[in-house]
């Protein structure tokens, strides 16, 4: 088995497989789709797409499906367990010359329940900042989702949305629903000035919520 494709998504020889491991996915309503993206697959050499889930940190894994839009959609997900996904890619075909490569994956289409949810201007926020800072705040947002998923708090989820800019000019807006009072000090606690500072302007008041 080749190594290579550890680092580059890069697959040599037929029966090579690699297995991701998601987040943990919490206070779902609903998984609907995934977006994946790959390179060189033809009708002789391609991928054999899989999933598996558990419920919770301790629970057993399925048997491997096979990774569809609708075999996602066929999970009963409820807002009151977390979702432990891993998902394996498998060359296969009758060809075993060259390589293909596997690129990307995401569950790009999940309804929830959210606490709170923060609007972001990204192509704004891009222009001023760079996408790297973008993604260094959604790596952030998942650190802390991973946190009080581990303490059956409420979580975070980042939306694109290009039109909102508000009355003081900033890019993302932290829109608040009914939840914990204490979610607030946790927020502040783990996210420290990173939530306030010139880049990223969202106001946490430990009493009565978040104001934009």
């Amino acid at each position: 088995m080749s190594s290579i494709y550890l680092n580059n998504g890069i697959f040599e020889d037929i029966g090579e497989s690699v297995i991701i491991t998601l987040d943990p996915i919490s206070q779902v309503t609903s998984f609907n789709s995934f977006t994946d993206s790959t390179q060189f697959e033809d009708s002789n050499r391609f991928f054999k797409k899989e999933f598996r889930y558990k419920l919770g940190y301790s629970g057993s894994f399925t048997n491997w499906i096979q990774l569809t839009n609708l075999a996602l959609s066929n999970i009963s997900a409820t807002t009151l367990q977390v979702y432990v996904f891993e998902i394996k890619y498998t060359r296969i075909g009758t060809d075993n010359s060259n390589f293909i490569k596997w690129k990307c994956f995401e569950m790009d289409a999940i309804e929830v329940e959210a606490c709170f949810v923060l609007k972001i201007n990204k192509d704004s926020y891009d222009s001023q900042y760079g996408i790297s800072k973008y993604f260094e705040i959604l790596s952030k947002i998942s650190e802390f989702n991973n946190f009080m998923i581990e303490r059956g708090g409420d979580l975070v989820f980042p939306v694109v949305d290009n039109t909102i800019i508000d009355k003081n000019g900033r890019d993302m807006i932290l829109e608040r629903k009914q939840c914990a009072k204490d979610t607030n000090f946790t927020l502040r606690t783990l996210f420290g000035k990173y939530l306030i500072d010139s880049l990223f302007q969202i106001k946490i008041d430990t009493y009565d919520g978040i104001r934009s």
